[in-house]
Parts: C-alpha cells; structure tokens; sequence
C-alpha cells in the first residue's frame, strides 16, 4: 500500500503512523530559503 493513510478503515494493523508532516516541513524549508536569498541580496519568491 503506497498511501496508507488513505485507507478508509485508517492504517493497517501494526502499521505506524507518519514521523514527518511532508507538507509542513516542506513549506518551512521553503521560508529558509527565502530568508536566505534575501539575505543575499537576491528578490524574495512572490509566494
């Protein structure tokens, strides 16, 4: 099962849950980096 947090009966016995929130950590990277090519002197992402 690739996606098991999207089974319909919840994860699968044993099954753990995720560690990392992808989508959270991924939009926090994404804030670094911009305060990094700000720092640097480099236009902010319009995001």
């Amino acid at each position: 099962m690739h996606q098991p947090w999207r089974a319909r009966r919840g994860l699968p016995a044993g099954y753990r849950a995720p560690i990392v929130d992808h989508a959270v950590e991924r939009e926090e990277a994404l804030a670094r980096y911009r305060e990094l090519g700000a720092s640097a002197g480099r236009p902010r992402d319009p995001r």
